[in-house]
């Protein structure tokens, strides 16, 4: 649509945070107000797999299921199959419990880590805490993308433009989910440590009296049954530990304020109409935890999903939280007040040059697989690889990682044109991808490998196995 590539055009030209400053803002038309929630599902599928069967009557073979939880699990069961981003998240998950594989004990190592910080907690602030997460997430996304210990191949299970949204889910199922309890009661303490959570309750609770009257409400608002619906949503948002199904029902509220509003399908609106309105909607909820879901959504979603209409909202429920804050007669440009500006920036640059460095590191360093295989043993190992590290460095990484007595006799290979070949000596992390086919696989095979051995698995020409080397 027109409108969403100006936003796009505008978001890389001058940030997030001026999204709202625009007339036109991105349409809700299509979103579906029964929106799927997998955060939430696994929640309530969890909950019945607690409960217990009732024990059997006298006479009775089998015992009696609950009939609506067995129902769910048998959709659950058949929803995976039909779900290649459900199958991403279990095979993700199920990896990250595997302490054998680099990514399940890398993940394994960060949460006990984390939970063990949190019990005594020194961050400075929230935003501190959520952003070591962040990074966290981005470099646990880099080692699946490269490390080649998703089996099968996420390219195999979802298409390519799909691919990072259903790692970022499947991220959150294993490092989110385990934190969520802990992560919360952490936020919680800081922010009521900070003074700001109980500011926002006191503010919710000034803006009770006068409310269209002080938050410049110039259009039509929800009605008691709305608020309540909307409230409902908005407290579902603390069950989920996703940033992205929080988002979701986010949209969703502001859709029902859209519709509140009096505007039609395509209709054009500014936040100068609308910003009083969420705001009015946020202060009859009055929910003071808001604040901190709106901070973690901020914090925690990777910077791609802040540039479609997923960041406007949520930028717009930030300055709505800014909003009900000032004080009356504070001056407003497009109904955005001075603070929530310049601190829409300056969340706009950060998370601008978070994302920059994010990309930088991923093309100055890789997680490669390396296959390893001698007369007494088979073996596979993925190496982080930073640039600057010639082959010749790497090489004696995998001589320890494998235990070669005589590396001397040893060197990296990969596969040009179907042929096996010495690595070349001059090659860099970021030029892996030129030089290899597919995963960034290697082998670590004595220099005179007999490869006429090699029993492969052809379909056209093209190897599609090698069976030369297994994995322990």
């Amino acid at each position: 649509m027109p409108q969403q590539e100006e936003m796009q055009e505008m978001v890389q030209e001058e940030g997030v945070c001026l999204a709202l400053e625009r007339r036109r803002a991105p349409s809700l038309a299509e979103l579906d107000s029964s929106s799927s929630f997998s955060s939430l599902e696994e929640e309530d599928s969890q909950l019945d797999a607690s409960l217990q069967w009732p024990p059997a009557a006298r006479g009775s073979r089998f015992p009696v299921a609950n009939p609506a939880s067995t129902l769910r699990r048998m959709s659950a069961a058949f929803v995976c199959v039909f779900a290649p981003e459900r199958r991403v998240a279990r095979l993700v998950d199920e990896l990250s419990r595997d302490r054998r594989s680099v990514f399940g004990n890398l993940v394994q190592e960060f949460l006990e880590k984390q939970k063990e910080e949190m019990k005594a907690p020194g961050w400075s602030s929230a935003m501190q805490l959520l952003q070591g997460i962040r990074r966290f997430l981005s470099q646990a996304k880099s080692l699946l993308l490269e490390a080649g210990e998703l089996e099968p191949p996420i390219e195999t299970l979802v298409p390519e433009n799909e691919k990072d949204l259903a790692l970022e889910k499947a991220l959150f199922g294993c490092v989110l989910k385990p934190l969520k309890l802990q992560l919360g009661q952490t936020l919680l303490s800081l922010h009521t440590q900070d003074g700001s959570l109980q500011r926002f309750a006191n503010s919710l609770q000034a803006c009770q009296q006068g409310t269209l009257e002080r938050l410049g409400v110039r259009a039509g608002v929800l009605d008691a049954q709305g608020i309540e619906r909307a409230k409902k949503k908005l407290t579902l948002m603390q069950r989920s530990h996703s940033p992205i199904d929080k988002v979701l029902l986010l949209l969703q509220v502001c859709k029902s304020v859209y519709k509140a509003m009096g505007t039609q399908p395509g209709q054009d609106y500014s936040s100068e109409e609308f910003l009083p309105v969420l705001s009015y909607v946020v202060v009859q909820c009055n929910i003071p935890q808001l604040l901190l879901e709106t901070e973690y959504m901020m914090e925690l979603l990777e910077p791609s999903w802040l540039t479609g209409e997923g960041g406007y909202y949520l930028t717009s429920i930030y300055a709505s939280v800014c909003l009900i804050q000032s004080q009356p007669g504070t001056p407003s440009t497009s109904g955005l007040t001075n603070e929530a500006r310049e601190s829409l920036r300056e969340w706009s640059r950060r998370r601008g040059q978070e994302a920059k460095i994010q990309r930088e590191s991923q093309q100055t360093q890789r997680f490669v697989r390396v296959l390893f295989q001698n007369t007494e043993q088979s073996a596979a190992r993925t190496l982080h690889w930073k640039a600057g590290e010639s082959v010749e460095m790497l090489t004696q990484t995998c001589a320890g990682a494998f235990g070669v007595s005589d590396p001397q006799h040893y060197c990296l290979f990969w596969r040009n044109g179907g042929e096996m070949q010495p690595l070349p000596l001059h090659t860099q992390p970021h030029e892996l991808g030129t030089h290899t086919e597919g995963a960034a696989t290697l082998s670590y095979l004595r220099k005179d490998h007999d490869f006429s051995k090699m029993r492969r698995l052809t379909r056209g020409g093209a190897v599609d196995i090698e069976e030369s080397v297994c994995e322990e």
